[in-house]
């Protein structure tokens, strides 16, 4: 990973085709006993999940994740820097896509049945997404007993099965062959509109709890001396003006 591709370039620019690339150079280059890191297109799903918390996940706790490592392994602090902001820059086009209404399901991962190119990537992207909802799990159950929630608890629970239940495709699969079993490519085909509407509702959520959890800034009473100038600006002593009434 070039310097000159460092950390003020990519700070200021979008998420891109090149910065895609420098990424998944990062990730095959990791060693073997590194850890099992994730592929672009599941950093991607779990990017997803991370942009739609009802709260701000820290870095560290996402990072970690995406990079199977609390203290992930750089040759240089140029490439730390690269890619600590490629990530930074995913995340946020990711939570562009979401606030635009474009299609929020990577095109890479919308297979049309279980034998397109695309599935395997769905998989990833699925494993991702079920590792970030794992991650928020806590979060959630409490966001979710909100009065103004609980009524989306049903349509929350069932957008994240579908969502993640790619991850455990061979289980699927297999339920899939027997008789009454799920149309998987009826479920194929639902999959861009409910990550949209998974999107959608958590937007909403996440309003209705930065609400309910705003506190309101405190009053500051500043004590005026009865011999100082009144701050009504009327130029007598504070006890000779506001101080009577």
């Amino acid at each position: 990973m070039s310097p000159s591709h460092g950390k003020v370039a990519l700070a200021n620019c979008e998420y891109d085709p090149m910065q895609e690339k420098m990424l998944s150079a990062y990730l095959v280059s990791c060693p073997p006993d590194h850890g099992r890191t994730m592929t672009v297109t599941a950093i991607k799903g779990l990017m997803f999940a991370i942009a739609n918390s009802p709260v701000t996940v820290t870095p560290d706790r996402w990072m970690a994740l995406a990079l199977a490592s609390k203290q992930p392994v750089f040759t240089s602090k140029e490439q730390e820097d690269d890619v600590r902001h490629i990530l930074f820059n995913l995340l946020e086009k990711i939570r562009h896509t979401i606030t635009s209404g474009q299609e929020v399901l990577p095109e890479e991962c919308r297979a049309e049945d279980i034998y397109s190119s695309n599935f395997s990537r769905l998989k990833e992207w699925a494993m991702g997404y079920g590792q970030g909802s794992e991650l928020l799990m806590d979060v959630w159950t409490q966001v979710l007993k909100h009065p103004k929630v609980k009524p989306m608890e049903e349509s929350w629970s069932s957008c994240m099965l579908l969502l993640n239940v790619w991850s455990r495709a061979d289980s699927l699969l297999e339920k899939a062959k027997k008789p009454g079993g799920p149309n998987v490519n009826k479920m194929l085909d639902a999959m861009p509109a409910v990550a949209r509407e998974m999107a959608v509702m958590c937007h909403d959520i996440r309003k209705i709890w930065q609400v309910s959890t705003a506190k309101t800034a405190p009053v500051t009473v500043t004590k005026v001396g009865r011999n100082a100038p009144c701050s009504c600006g009327s130029g007598k002593k504070y006890k000779k003006c506001c101080g009577e009434k």
